[in-house]
């Protein structure tokens, strides 16, 4: 049994590259009137009557669950029929437990002052048993960004995690749940119990379905049924993560603890694209200088297409290019092999005017686009078009809009046109 009380060497190994911070003290006067730090760091075997190991522990996203609950999974080996023990670390919810049995079934268990009580048969003919436990543990949750690597064509999903458990784990598999998540009307009218509250609370949910994949999965997604509807999740696995400590040095409270965890690398397609739509257009040319409503340039995205083995959620995006921090912008939820559009900022030297010139019953819509650039861009028209469209030329329907596409060469001039009724 290796379990070791008070603070533990803040350290952090996976085998995912990882950025560590962990909060500062607080005011001095302030945290020496408090009692002592006392979470606990749990390694190695746990204190029990057979050898019992934590492995996995869940964390959801933050607000997935009334008070942000974390889901220990405890596994062990028994050798025969009897009565066991063991001491589950931080447990919280003693009515929220699951004790499942493999090559030995579990009967009869129990809570007592914090250690687990069951009875376990082993199956006819089997020499041994494993049984799992699943437990509260405390509070915690994590957030999300994004980094998104123009170089590598990466977009990498960073994971802040932040702890607010009297626990903390050595050597296990943190599994990040995202989602949406449903759960039982707790009767409460909306308000916990103060007792629940103080325990730091947790939603009424269960485990008849695992959320984990087979051991040797680093990464899925995946379904799990709920009592009214099919909810979608998805779970990233970080593998042998030692969390930091608690605390920095000499500080005397259990304050929460963030640290930031590198969870999974997309591959994308990235196309640098100026956006030139007819009012965009046309303000530019009214003017001819930045304003205090529109800047005297075209709108400049990058398109993004999925092309990882998961959905992306919808989170802030840091775009990086040239080894620096290049903008910033929303990503919008992105299926696998879908596209999503991302602000990088507005494009000054590609310009773009556009005339009416009638001639008879047909008038005909003329754009003329310049790069004075020393370097190519795709440049996408969008057009605003009635019903009564006589000929799109190089345009193709999108919705209400038409649009073209292509690229534009350093110095050189293209001139595109479509047909309506006059």
């Amino acid at each position: 049994m290796q379990v070791v009380e008070g603070i533990g060497k803040k350290r952090l190994k996976a085998l995912i590259a990882v950025a560590l911070i962990v909060g500062t003290a607080g005011v001095v006067s302030a945290a020496t009137a408090r009692p002592p730090c006392q979470r606990e760091v749990v390694a190695g075997n746990l204190d029990g009557d057979a050898q019992f190991v934590a492995r996995d522990v869940i964390v959801y996203g933050a607000g997935m669950f009334y008070g942000n609950p974390i889901v220990a999974r405890v596994e062990g080996t028994i050798s025969e029929s009897a009565w066991y023990s063991v001491r589950l670390p931080g447990v919280t919810a003693f009515d929220q437990l699951r004790v499942v049995g493999r090559g030995a079934v579990v009967g009869a268990y129990f809570l007592e002052e914090g250690r687990l009580h069951f009875y376990a048969d082993l199956l006819p003919g089997a020499l041994s048993g494993a049984v799992e436990v699943f437990y509260v543990a405390g509070s915690a949750s994590w957030s999300h960004h994004y980094e998104l690597d123009l170089e590598r064509l990466e977009l990498a999903l960073i994971g802040r995690v932040d702890w607010n458990a009297r626990v903390m784990f050595r050597n296990v598999d943190l599994l990040f749940v995202s989602g949406t998540l449903h759960t039982v009307s707790s009767g409460w009218g909306g308000e916990a119990p103060s007792a629940m509250m103080a325990g730091g609370g947790f939603g009424l949910f269960d485990f008849s379905s695992r959320v984990t994949s087979p051991e040797t999965d680093s990464l899925a997604a995946f379904s799990v049924p709920s009592s009214t509807d099919t909810g979608i999740y998805v779970v990233h696995r970080a593998a042998n993560v030692d969390l930091p400590g608690s605390n920095g040095h000499g500080l005397k409270t259990c304050k929460p603890s963030s640290f930031y965890l590198r969870i999974h690398a997309s591959p994308v397609e990235a196309t640098e694209v100026v956006v030139a739509a007819d009012s965009a257009i046309d303000a530019l040319n009214a003017s001819g200088v930045a304003s205090s409503h529109a800047p005297a340039g075209l709108p400049f995205v990058i398109e993004l297409v999925n092309r990882g083995a998961l959905p992306w959620m919808a989170g802030k995006a840091d775009i990086y290019r040239d080894g620096i921090l290049a903008g910033a912008d929303n990503l919008a939820y992105t299926a696998r092999n879908g596209t999503a559009k991302i602000a990088m900022g507005w494009a000054y030297d590609v310009r773009v005017t556009r005339t009416l010139e009638k001639m008879g019953a047909t008038a005909y819509h003329n754009y003329t686009i310049q790069n004075l650039d020393e370097m190519p861009f795709t440049v996408e028209l969008e057009s605003a078009a009635s019903s009564g469209v006589v000929d799109t030329g190089p345009f193709t329907r999108d919705g209400i809009l038409l649009k073209a596409r292509g690229v534009i060469q350093p110095g050189q001039v293209v001139r595109l046109f479509w047909t309506g009724p006059a």
